[in-house]
């Protein structure tokens, strides 16, 4: 019911396969669903965050510290107010990303990570949003080059040094999400010319400097023109006061005082963090020279952009470097001490300097508390929720009673208020969105009809109305009034209908756009998600082509009296020639992608083979063999 027909599951942007972004709609309703999903997602991002600081052997202040900070994070909730569900909630699996690549690395004999980190790769494509898997696919890549090299022997030749098993074990791991995710990447993969794409960076892209643009992490203050789409860029995680008292003024501790159970990985993830904010940080400011590169030379790259999107990566390796920065402390406050020896010294008289560590300790608990506070806080500053759009409802619902049953296609003002579409069963035809998938073209019309204009209209003020009046729109009379007192639906009769037909020697001759006074009106359409029926009577004299407003994608099918017929995409629309005859015939446009299916079997293959490999199968058939040998050499 939005846009133009546009697939629901072989998409890059659906997400009907996440769990967590479908079940809650399916077990509600869609607009209550995205919102109990929300919530969900900030529970996922937390758990998460604990996760990761526990692979990172954090104590319980780092682990909590991280979690809250992930959850509080500026650029998660304040792109999904901004009605991007996708690409904030796809946000909420980097935690798990960088957890599993560790969990990797840290645990080599174990398999479970494996799978981990390839089931986060999927459920992340599966999120409706291919944006930060290429961010994703960079961090695990950054973290293996950081790890790969084991420390120096003596006499160790490269292949000593190099870990091997460890780079295998992060292919498989790949391997496994390319199959996990089939049943969605092998129809968007061979279909990807119809995808439609997204407009490269331009010359002229909105930039800040570095410094002002790192300056969103610690302050909820917006550095950015009122002209622009303010709230993405809303990159809060960390207060300035707090990011001052723990780097800057609370004194360096010697790192002899403190006793990390990992201090390799923890040091090396200091690095990596720092890395991985600048990184980020000068690719969305334009200066990053490697991206500059890439740009030049990477065609696809150049679809990767916006400043907002990039700190949104860094502002995360910002909160994993403040958790470090805590645990670090705590542990030359706290972990490194003897607690039986300090007690014993609290019971008789404590020293001036016992009373500084845990008075400092507790002091550290308080900051930190208060600072996620602060953070988790900031969840107001964009994500309040709003009550429903009392006139839209009020106006939909009316066209709706005044044509119960019929297929009605509206265009509608934003998409804060998509329920009362779905509500209605009321196509909402044109999404602000600057992602537009294309469908299949033929040599029967080559123009465009995908985009064209609808039936009905709501418009709330006087310089809409002039500008759609110009158009050939009329207000309806009786249609519910807005505030200035005039009705706020408006219709237009000269329009594609829903189905339409018309010679196809016409549409040959056409020397300029195909217009609605061109066509006949096919009504008494049965019109369902997948399936278009309809009963249409032929010429005698000449054929005819038959269209519907559903977007040709790959996957539509078409039959005429029960015999498979040659889909005819027109205007990038589905359609089919009828034979001259002048007698009805009986049209059914299918939608079943073969693709689809073939690749939903390799999804079950591959969540197959995944749990074998999990269960060890290759020791349970050895040692059914070794059984089968055993009881061969006894029977003998």
């Amino acid at each position: 019911l939005l846009g133009r027909g546009e697939p629901a599951i072989d998409s890059a942007f659906s997400f009907t396969l996440n769990p967590i972004s479908i079940v809650p709609s399916l077990l509600s309703d869609p607009i209550d669903g995205v919102k109990y999903s929300v919530v969900l997602y900030a529970v996922f991002v937390g758990i998460g965050g604990w996760l990761l600081g526990r692979i990172l052997s954090l104590g319980a202040l780092g682990r909590l510290l991280l979690a809250l900070l992930l959850i509080g994070r500026g650029n998660m909730h304040a792109v999904i107010s901004g009605g991007y569900f996708q690409l904030g909630v796809t946000q909420a699996s980097f935690p798990w990303v960088v957890a599993a690549a560790l969990a990797i690395i840290r645990f080599p004999t174990r398999r479970y990570p494996v799978v981990w980190l390839a089931v986060v790769l999927t459920l992340l494509f599966w999120a409706g949003n291919i944006y930060y898997t290429l961010p994703s696919l960079m961090m695990v890549a950054v973290l293996l080059i950081a790890f790969v090299i084991k420390p120096k022997l003596a006499g160790a030749g490269w292949r000593e040094r190099i870990d091997v098993a460890l780079i295998r074990r992060i292919v498989v791991a790949l391997v496994l999400t390319v199959g996990l995710s089939a049943v969605t990447s092998l129809p968007i993969y061979a279909h990807q010319q119809y995808l439609g794409g997204h407009p490269d960076e331009l010359p002229d892209a909105f930039y800040q400097p570095p410094t002002v643009a790192a300056a969103q992490f610690f302050t909820t203050t917006l550095y950015y023109p009122a002209d622009t789409w303010h709230q993405t860029y809303f990159s809060f995680v960390v207060p300035l006061w707090f990011a001052a008292l723990i780097f800057v003024l609370l004194p360096p501790i010697s790192p002899k005082l403190q006793r990390f159970r990992a201090p390799h990985l923890q040091r090396r993830m200091v690095a990596i963090a720092l890395f991985m904010i600048l990184f980020f940080l000068l690719w969305g400011t334009g200066t990053n020279p490697i991206m500059k590169w890439a740009y030049a030379n990477l065609p696809l790259i150049g679809q990767w952009r916006v400043l907002s999107r990039m700190l949104t990566v860094s502002a995360f390796w910002m909160a994993v470097l403040v958790a470090l920065r805590v645990d670090g402390l705590w542990n030359a406050l706290v972990r490194s001490r003897r607690w039986n020896d300090d007690l014993a010294r609290l019971l008789r008289l404590p020293s001036i300097r016992t009373w500084f560590h845990y008075g400092a300790a507790l002091g550290l608990i308080v900051i930190s508390t208060l600072a996620a506070r602060e953070v988790v806080l900031s969840w107001f500053e964009f994500g309040a929720t709003q009550g429903p759009p009392e006139m839209t409802w009020r106006c939909v619902n009316w066209l709706r009673a005044q044509h119960p049953g019929e297929y009605i296609a509206l265009w509608g003002d934003g998409y804060d208020d998509l329920d009362v579409y779905l509500a209605n069963n009321v196509r909402y035809t044109h999404i602000n969105a600057d992602y537009h998938p294309l469908g299949m073209t033929s040599a029967l019309y080559a123009g465009d009809l995908s985009d064209v204009q609808p039936e009905y209209l709501i418009s709330y003020n006087d310089d809409e109305r002039h500008y759609w009046m110009e158009r050939g729109y009329r207000l309806i009379d009786g249609a519910p009034v807005t505030d200035d007192g005039v009705p706020c639906l408006m219709h237009n009769t000269d329009t594609f209908s829903y189905a339409f037909m018309l010679p196809v020697s016409r549409l040959q001759a056409l020397i300029s756009d195909l217009v609605p006074a061109q066509t006949t009106p096919i009504t008494g359409v049965n019109h369902q998600f997948d399936h278009v029926a309809m009963i249409v009577s032929g010429d005698a004299q000449t054929d005819l082509v038959v269209v519907a407003q559903e977007l040709a994608s790959p996957g539509w099918n078409v039959s005429v009296d029960g015999l498979p017929a040659e889909l005819q995409p027109v205007g990038q629309l589905i359609g089919v020639v009828l034979p001259q005859g002048a007698i009805p015939h009986r049209i059914l446009f299918v939608y079943d992608p073969p693709l689809l299916k073939l690749g939903g079997v390799i999804t079950l293959a591959t969540a197959l083979i995944s749990s074998l490999y999990l269960l060890h199968a290759e020791r349970l058939a050895r040692r059914r063999r070794q059984e089968e040998t055993a009881h061969a050499e006894t029977t003998a």
